[in-house]
C-alpha cells in the first residue's frame, strides 16, 4: 500500500560496551500503484496521467504495478516502437510479471474518443529485427529494466505473466499495427510460453510500407510418445 514506512534494524551482542548504536532506522515512501485512465502521446504533453511514449507507459507499469484496471488511450496518429534496448528482440516486451495484474486488473490499449471515429486512425509501427512485434508470456530476463524478474532472478514466480493485456481498436478498427522486420519469421503479436488472458481485437494487422512480405511462420510442436509429452523449444525468433 502507498504511504510512508519506517524500517529498523537492531543488533544485539553480549558485552557490547556501546549500546547507543545498536539500532538504525530509515523512513521511506511507497508510491501508489497505477489504476484508472491514462493517455499516451504528445497531444496531452504536460498533463497529469499522460505518457509521451509507449515505452514510458510500460516502464511505469513494471515499476509501480497496478491496483485496478488500467486504460491507456492513444491520442496520436502514429507511434513507433523500437524495443528496449533499441535494435534487439521484440519491439514491445510485455513479458514477465507485473505486480497486481490479473484477469480482473487488466491493462487496455485503445484509441482516444477522437481517434476512434475512423478505421486505422492510430498507426503503431513495430521495428523488430527478430520478427517479434509485441511479446507476451513468461520470461526469465524481460528486457524492461524495471521487471522484477531481472532484480530477483531466483524467484521464478516473477518470471510468470498473469496476462490481462488488451489491445482493442474499437468498432471502427481504429488501431493499425504494422510490423517492420527483415527476418523470415514474422509475428506482430507473439503469444510465447505462459501467455494467458491476452486479448487482441478490432485491430488491423499488416506489414509496414516497403517491407517484403514473408510467410515463414511456424509454432513449436507438441509430441506424445511413449506415454509422455515432449514440447519443442520455443525458438521461432529467427
Amino acid at each position: 500500500a502507498a504511504g510512508q514506512y519506517e524500517a529498523c534494524m537492531t543488533v544485539e551482542y553480549a558485552g557490547d560496551p556501546i549500546t547507543s548504536n545498536n539500532q538504525i532506522c530509515r523512513v521511506f515512501t511507497v508510491l501508489p500503484n497505477m489504476s484508472g485512465q491514462y493517455t499516451i502521446g504528445t497531444k496531452n504533453t504536460g498533463k497529469t496521467n499522460n505518457f509521451l511514449t509507449f515505452e514510458d507507459a510500460v516502464e511505469n507499469l513494471y515499476k509501480k504495478g497496478v491496483s485496478g484496471p488500467i486504460t491507456f488511450e492513444l491520442t496520436d496518429a502514429a507511434y513507433t516502437l523500437n524495443g528496449v534496448p533499441v535494435g534487439t528482440g521484440a519491439a514491445l516486451d510485455l513479458s514477465g510479471y507485473v505486480v497486481g495484474m490479473s484477469a480482473t486488473n487488466t491493462v487496455t490499449f485503445k484509441p482516444s474518443l477522437e481517434r476512434s471515429l475512423s478505421k486505422g486512425a492510430v498507426t503503431i509501427t513495430l521495428n523488430s529485427p527478430s520478427g517479434i512485434g509485441v511479446l507476451f508470456g513468461q520470461q526469465l530476463q524481460p528486457t524492461n529494466i524495471n521487471a522484477l524478474a531481472r532484480e530477483f532472478p531466483n524467484v521464478r514466480s516473477f518470471s510468470n505473466s498473469s496476462g490481462g493485456f488488451v489491445f482493442d481498436g474499437g468498432q471502427q478498427k481504429s488501431i493499425r499495427v504494422q510490423l517492420n522486420a527483415t527476418s523470415p519469421f514474422r509475428a506482430p503479436f507473439y503469444l510465447g510460453d505462459g501467455s494467458q488472458n491476452i486479448t487482441v481485437k478490432n485491430v488491423v494487422i499488416g506489414n509496414a510500407a516497403g517491407t517484403t512480405p514473408s510467410w515463414r511462420t511456424s509454432l513449436p510442436n507438441v509430441f506424445f510418445t511413449n506415454g509422455q509429452y515432449t514440447f519443442e523449444a520455443d525458438a521461432r525468433t529467427v
